[in-house]
């Protein structure tokens, strides 16, 4: 089986298992969290040495970002002998790309705000490895910073004061450890967000 290092969202592995000194070889199965493995999401071959004293199995499927902390199970069995069944072990590290939800306060009415009001954003992140850095930007301007975030879920909050509040849609970037692929990722709060701070 793997060590725990991390794996990437969307990528292809191929986890190799194998087994020794079954005599007749064992059959291999695979699952995760408990749940047998099938085509044709995933797939995986078996192959016995020319003695029958090695079967290998290898693994191939994508890495998804559900797949992150749960644990993946290379079972070997062989019912023609007592307690013919052997496995290992694994939990995924699955890193991915920040996921963001971003919003109105809850306790703000899109429906009653007015020009020079105080507006309050609310940010809920979801990334792994852990985001280390939160800017808030309104426009270009820079009004926030959060550093050394330390979870995985997180939620953080920008207040615009009211003479701050104009046309133009504010928006949020989450910036995460450059690793492989995973970088930075911007989004900007549109649809009746755009319209409340165009309200007249």
């Amino acid at each position: 089986m793997i060590s725990n290092n991390p794996l990437s969202a969307d990528r292809v592995y191929e986890i190799p298992c194998q087994t020794f000194g079954s005599r007749p070889p064992a059959k291999i199965t695979w699952s995760m969290d408990n749940k047998e493995l099938l085509p044709p999401k995933y797939n995986y071959s078996q192959t016995d040495s020319p003695d029958g004293n090695v079967t290998t199995s290898t693994l191939s499927f994508v890495a998804t970002r559900q797949d992150n902390g749960r644990t993946l199970t290379c079972r070997a069995s062989n019912h023609l002998v007592q307690n013919g069944v052997e496995e290992a072990t694994v939990k995924l590290n699955v890193f991915y790309v920040p996921i963001l939800h971003l919003s109105l306060g809850s306790s703000l009415n899109p429906d009653d705000i007015e020009e020079g009001d105080d507006v309050y954003f609310e940010c809920k992140v979801n990334a792994n490895p852990e985001a280390y850095k939160v800017l808030w930007k309104h426009n270009a301007d820079n009004r926030r910073e959060i550093e050394d975030v330390g979870t995985e879920v997180m939620e953080t909050l920008m207040l615009l004061k009211g003479s701050l509040f104009d046309s133009r849609p504010p928006n949020v970037m989450i910036s995460v450890p450059q690793i492989e692929s995973l970088g930075s990722r911007v989004i900007e709060m549109m649809g009746k967000l755009r319209r409340v701070l165009r309200k007249e």
